[in-house]
């Protein structure tokens, strides 16, 4: 599923028929980050695929240039016995299905010191709102919009395994806004380890795989990419992002609107794009 699919599927949710049972947020935020673990998968077999191409051209390949009557090898005449294959079959890989972390049974820590990490971010952000706008703990969609639970959310997802390695990703999801009118605030911290690669502009455009309109920005002696326009997805209006010495890196976003809440949109953004740039690069978001 590309951006634009994701994108179609998250409003027929609103609009199909009949009547699809009631949405949850956390499950929406959670359809982003999943399409982007699929394109990852799907670039990766791909990978695989053109390997398993080259080994079976080898098997073919490799005794045809040994059968010269002389003895001589692929190496050079005398370098030693041929090479020949034992089998065209290439053989199954071993089973990679996953094994959740500390007696989970999903990719979610809903306790422990994970879940607390998400905690503390929510803290976080929640204090990083301008005076000017609020961030309500009780406010609700509109009426009639499908959406249960909360607007305000927060979750640590185990990502992956890399030896000894678990890495891990930290969300927060909360409404601001003043007068009535509602924004977007997301903070996304992923732990050393990830596979967010790049810098600048090339690891801002990895936050959900969206699109859009880039620039650096300076914050101190960094250069801080920030996505100032959205490119063919509406849920965010501007992002940015920034990796720390040790590979933790930390997505900021904002929007006028709050996708798929019914509530109304803001006029301004909560943050300048040097004011969102300089949270991303804030120390306080640095969680491992």
């Amino acid at each position: 599923m590309n951006e634009e699919e994701l994108k179609h599927a998250l409003r027929g949710v609103m609009t199909a028929t009949p009547k699809p049972a009631p949405m949850n947020g956390t499950a929406v935020l959670d359809a982003a980050r999943h399409a982007r673990r699929r394109r990852r998968a799907t670039l990766a077999g791909a990978a695989s695929a053109a390997a398993v191409v080259l080994i079976v051209a080898g098997a073919i390949i490799v005794p045809s240039l040994t059968r010269d009557g002389g003895g001589s090898t692929f190496f050079g005449a005398g370098g030693g016995p041929a090479v020949q294959p034992t089998s065209n079959t290439v053989a199954n890989p071993p089973d990679t299905k996953t094994s959740w972390p500390d007696g989970q049974t999903d990719r979610t820590a809903r306790q422990g010191p994970r879940a607390d990490k998400a905690t503390e971010l929510l803290a976080l952000v929640d204090a990083s709102v301008p005076p000017a706008w609020r961030a309500p703990a009780d406010l609700k969609p509109a009426p009639g919009v499908d959406w249960s639970g909360g607007l305000r959310m927060q979750q640590a997802q185990f990502a992956d395994q890399v030896g000894d390695k678990q890495i891990w990703e930290y969300l927060v999801s909360i409404p601001v806004g003043a007068n009535g009118k509602w924004g977007h605030l997301v903070v996304e911290v992923h732990t050393p380890g990830n596979q967010d690669t790049g810098e600048g502009c090339d690891l801002t455009a990895k936050f959900w795989g969206m699109g859009g309109q880039c620039e650096l920005v300076p914050v101190g002696d960094k250069q801080i990419g920030v996505a100032v326009h959205p490119t063919g997805d509406d849920r965010l209006d501007q992002w940015a992002a920034y990796r720390h010495p040790d590979g933790t890196v930390v997505f900021v976003a904002q929007a006028k609107s709050y996708f798929m809440t019914g509530l109304p949109a803001t006029t301004e953004l909560p943050f300048t794009p040097q004011q969102l740039a300089a949270l991303a690069a804030d120390q306080k978001f640095h969680l491992t």
